[in-house]
């Protein structure tokens, strides 16, 4: 008895020690994107009484996080500087996600080792714990999900507390909906009594809100980066195809996320589990949909929710009571670390694009962290000048300045946070911008994931300046005609309620058809 007192305080000793080694990586990995400045434009905006804008007096979804987004409002008004803000609401969320992960889920301190263990060897977790997006709150939710799927209880509010947990999830992202889905239907189709659908009705009101909200405020139903990212007019096949050098990209910088995503979704196989199996699932739905998207331009940002769903089946896994099976998984991660050019163990105040050369910036795939912890990191902060030292922040200070109008560029988040409100921002890229976003990108063959340039058509700058319509095209005049009247017009207004509904049912579509097909002649 004594001697099994003795191992079990050794575990937990263990466990303590290694959530110390994770929460310290944590804090020296730390740094913010130039994309989260995109979600702040639209932060500060509301918070300074105009709305939930990203240029003033149009209302366009620039955050595709509502739930990421709210958090920071609510928490806004804490920090002068929203650079530690991100920091740390990232760190607090990305720490509450592993310690329900040690105390919640893992059957045992040696399973809790193994979590952790495999967290820290990957660099898809590490590196988006933080980075001021909305990661973390995702890995929180997927986690909380798990838990409460697979300790299900007698109690009457299970579903309740299952359905909302995914509709908080689907409200951070709403791609989420697909790790849910599975879940769901299973849970669904064991309690089906009348009170559970009522319940079950009652957990995704807080997504229903929100879509309604949108339609009527926004005008669409989703953010406007989907229709920037997913309406492009490239080939199916070029976009699985840089699906799959997305996978490749993470074999090649990052084995150990990879391998974790794999060995998590064998793992209820192997044990013929059939709930997990299901959890599983969603978790492959997910990557499938990764894939078919093209991935991202920022290696392992889609690939960190996988990470945490993988580890919380493993670490639930009776697979690994046996000490050799957890033997065989630690040397596994130890060999995989070694793999790795630089394993989050050891990044440090010198992290720069320069010190990983070619893989900086592969297949249009780069290494988000790396990239920019010279001038976002926090092992780089001095008393010399704020936060962050980005050069594009220091042109939207000059924009402000200099009390330009309208500027016309990409990227636009740190440019467009410190331009300020008076600055209206057109992104080349459509994420901040109604009508770009709704085009076809200029070249369908040669592009960069992430980043699919739109020309500016002729005379849109000028209507944008005069805020008359001078668009040359007749055809994309008409249209425009149309999307400001939902964009810009008064939210009450019966006409723009009608524009809402031929917009979204493809009424003016033939509209951009017909200029796309001018633009071929």
């Amino acid at each position: 008895m004594d001697r099994q007192s003795s191992r079990e305080r050794e575990q937990n000793s263990s466990v303590y020690l290694l959530l110390a080694v994770l929460i310290v990586i944590l804090i020296r990995s730390a740094w913010v994107c130039d994309d989260a400045y995109i979600t702040l434009r639209t932060v500060d905006n509301l918070y300074h009484g105009y709305g939930l804008t990203w240029n003033i007096g149009e209302r366009v979804q620039t955050y595709t996080h509502p739930l990421w987004f709210f958090v920071l409002v609510s928490t806004y008004f804490l920090a002068e500087n929203p650079y530690y803000l991100l920091i740390a609401l990232s760190i607090i969320v990305s720490s509450a996600m592993v310690l329900l992960l040690v105390y919640k889920l893992a059957l045992s301190p040696v399973h809790a080792i193994l979590g952790v263990v495999m967290l820290l060897a990957s660099k898809a977790f590490i590196d988006y714990s933080t980075s001021g997006l909305e990661n973390p709150l995702s890995h929180l939710l997927v986690i909380v999900f798990v838990i409460i799927f697979l300790n299900q209880s007698s109690s009457k509010y299970w579903l309740l507390f299952l359905t909302l947990t995914a509709s908080l999830g689907m409200l951070n992202r709403m791609d989420l909906a697909l790790v849910f889905f599975p879940a769901l239907a299973y849970a669904l189709w064991e309690r089906h009594t009348r009170q559970d659908m009522v319940f079950a009705a009652l957990g995704l009101t807080p997504f229903i809100f929100w879509e309604v909200f949108s339609l009527f405020y926004y005008g669409f139903p989703f953010p406007n980066t989907a229709y920037a990212k997913l309406n492009t007019g490239i080939p199916v096949s070029l976009m699985l195809r840089q699906g799959g050098l997305y996978l490749l990209n993470s074999v090649s910088r990052d084995p150990a996320t990879i391998s974790i995503i794999f060995a998590g979704a064998l793992t209820p196989i192997i044990e013929r589990d059939g709930r997990r199996m299901v959890l599983a699932l969603g978790f492959v739905l997910y990557l499938f949909y990764v894939i078919r998207i093209g991935g991202d331009y920022m290696a392992g940002r889609f690939l960190s929710v996988n990470v945490s769903g993988a580890v919380a089946l493993i670490v639930s896994s009776r697979l690994f009571y046996q000490k050799q099976s957890f033997s065989v998984a630690l040397a596994a991660l130890a060999l995989l670390s070694l793999a790795t050019p630089k394993p989050p163990l050891l990044y440090n105040a010198g992290d720069s694009r320069e010190e990983i050369g070619p893989l900086g910036i592969y297949n249009g795939i780069e290494d988000g962290r790396f990239f920019n912890y010279q001038q976002t990191g926090i092992l780089t902060i001095t008393g010399d000048e704020p936060m962050p030292r980005m050069a594009w922040a220091y042109e939207g200070q000059e924009a402000q300045e200099r009390e330009y109008q309208i500027v016309s560029r990409g990227p636009v988040g740190a440019f467009g946070f410190y331009a300020g409100p008076s600055v209206h921002v057109v992104d080349w890229y459509g994420i901040g911008d109604p009508l770009l976003a709704r085009l076809p990108v200029d070249d369908p063959i040669n592009w960069r994931i992430g980043h699919f340039y739109r020309s500016l058509p002729e005379g849109y700058l000028e209507t944008l300046e005069s805020g008359s319509m001078a668009l040359r095209d007749p055809n994309l005049a008409e249209y425009y005609q149309k999307l400001m009247i939902v964009t810009r017009g008064n939210l009450f207004d019966a006409n723009r309620l009608i524009e809402i509904w031929k917009l979204n049912t493809g009424a003016y579509q033939p509209l951009l058809e017909a200029y796309e097909a001018s633009l071929s002649k």
